[in-house]
């Protein structure tokens, strides 16, 4: 059995124009940690590979009770330490997105994704880190740099029942 793509998120839900743009304060918040959290993490492996290549093997894995241990090693178990707590936040962050049915962005995709029909297709609302609302969309299996404007004359007005944005 295959697993579903990642920039797709579980197909159970779809989200109005509306719902979509009224979770936005929470999904900001949760995905300004997530892309803030990658970035780190990832600055920091970049560093620690650095550091690993320039000096000897047998100060990479001390341990903390090693009284033998040099102050750079313990930096380095250190700073390894943090990016584990880093990961394991962010893990926890992306699967909360996941759960409300997101697609979480990525290091080099500050985008979530909000799966929706639109003019009887499924399609992926798609919100920017740092935008103020949702204004565009594009087909599931589009990136999001193909995101074209959603035409608001399109969407209902919230008071209105539909199946689509």
């Amino acid at each position: 059995m295959s697993e579903a793509p990642k920039n797709q998120a579980k197909q159970e839900h779809r989200f109005s124009f509306h719902s979509a743009n009224a979770m936005l304060p929470l999904v900001r918040s949760i995905a300004k940690d997530v892309h803030q959290l990658l970035k780190t993490i990832d600055e920091t492996q970049e560093r620690l590979s650095a550091i690993n290549i320039t000096k000897p093997a047998s100060s990479r894995t001390p341990s903390f009770s090693d009284p033998k241990a040099n102050l750079y090693s313990r930096e380095v178990q250190s700073i390894i330490a943090s990016v584990d707590t880093k990961q394991i936040r962010l893990d926890a962050c992306v699967k909360e997105l996941e759960d409300l049915n997101l697609v979480a962005p990525e290091i080099d995709r500050p985008f979530v994704d909000f799966p929706a029909i639109y003019d009887g297709q499924d399609v992926c609302l798609c919100w920017k880190i740092g935008e103020n609302k949702i204004l565009h969309w594009h087909l599931p299996n589009e990136p999001c740099g193909d995101r074209r404007p959603v035409d608001l004359s399109l969407v209902p007005a919230k008071n209105e029942l539909s199946g689509s944005l």
